[in-house]
């Protein structure tokens, strides 16, 4: 009847792990909030990959990170492209005419990390979708802040990040710079599930004793 009751009381240790194991993304559109809930951040940019005053037409990776465009034609504009101060300076950018249709951007993390955030300037700030997908599998469709203006929008997640989809209902999308975790943090949960395989290995060497 001990041993019994032993397997119940592990077996439910490692119920209550794989509960607190499953995916949630919180979405922050304030960069003091991001940066305090993730501390640590590397942040990347778009500088010298285009010349100043002009642009290259490729899809970069930036610190473990592959922004592509989906039916658009993506590009990195150098600094003063659009003039002194415009977003920031260098950008990736996906641009398309207005009758080709809506302005994607996806950002593939090939590093796998649980934070990324973005500071972004849409050449026609017309509000649109983001979908972040987890390893897990979980997909989230968020919203893009929609306030005419550069701005900042990044996710925390429970699980490592393994996509960031843009949809921008407008002109285009501007990604300026972004922040990202590296490495990707160990969930608590293994060490949860871990602790209750050791339980189990520990009473059955008890009872065999």
């Amino acid at each position: 009847m001990k041993l019994k009751n032993c397997f119940v009381i592990a077996m439910l240790v490692l119920i209550c792990s794989v509960a607190q194991a499953s995916a949630s993304v919180i979405e922050y559109t304030d960069v003091t909030l991001f940066n305090a809930a993730v501390p640590g951040a590397t942040s990347y940019n778009f500088e010298g990959i285009a010349p100043v005053n002009g642009f290259s037409v490729v899809s970069p990776t930036v610190g473990g990170v592959a922004f592509t465009a989906p039916n658009s034609t993506p590009f990195v504009i150098g600094d003063n492209f659009y003039g002194p101060d415009t977003f920031g300076g260098a950008a990736f950018f996906s641009g398309q005419g207005p009758l080709i249709g809506p302005s994607n951007v996806t950002a593939t993390l090939t590093s796998g990390v649980t934070a990324i955030g973005f500071f972004y300037g849409p050449g026609d700030d017309a509000g649109g979708a983001i979908t972040v997908t987890l390893s897990t599998g979980d997909v989230f469709s968020l919203a893009i802040p929609d306030v005419g203006t550069a701005d900042f929008v990044g996710f925390t997640s429970t699980t490592p990040i393994t996509s960031v989809a843009f949809t921008e209902a407008g002109y285009g999308m501007d990604i300026v710079q972004f922040e990202a975790t590296t490495p990707v943090p160990i969930p608590a949960a293994i060490y949860l599930i871990g602790s209750g395989l050791i339980g189990l290995m520990g009473i059955k060497r008890k009872f065999k004793n």
